[in-house]
């Protein structure tokens, strides 16, 4: 149960990468909006790689979910992921899971942070 509980509550915690991924595409019209230059390109570099990391954060949000329900199926679990993703299936305990899918979920705020830096420059740069 205590597995279905943490992968419940890493699933919730997941989901607020959507947050974080709406913000962006904000921001990204934003800049598309009001100016251009290098930054911007920049700024909509990274607003790419945050959707990257949203997707696989909403993809992990998705699988917690899942785990949660089923906790006592972590070998089918980890087949039926083997099996979509065509790699041998591998069993990890959960901590490790829920590290992996923290990294994904702080570089998916670190590209926002990118991408609101580089906007911010490149409205002062604009104004100035």
């Amino acid at each position: 149960m205590e597995n279905g509980i943490s992968a419940a509550v890493m699933a919730a915690f997941l989901r607020t990468g959507k947050q974080v991924d709406q913000a962006s595409m904000l921001l990204f019209l934003a800049a598309v909006i009001v100016t251009s230059g290098p930054l911007v390109a920049l700024a909509l570099l990274a607003a790419g790689i945050q959707k990257y990391y949203a997707l696989r954060v909403a993809l992990d949000a998705d699988l917690f979910a899942i785990l949660a329900r089923h906790p006592e199926q972590l070998a089918h679990f980890d087949a039926a992921l083997a099996l979509c993703a065509r790699r041998p299936a591998s069993t990890r305990p959960l901590a490790l899971r829920w590290q992996g899918a923290r990294r994904l979920q702080q570089r998916q705020i670190g590209a926002f942070g990118l991408q609101l830096a580089m906007l911010a420059c490149a409205l002062a740069k604009s104004l100035s």
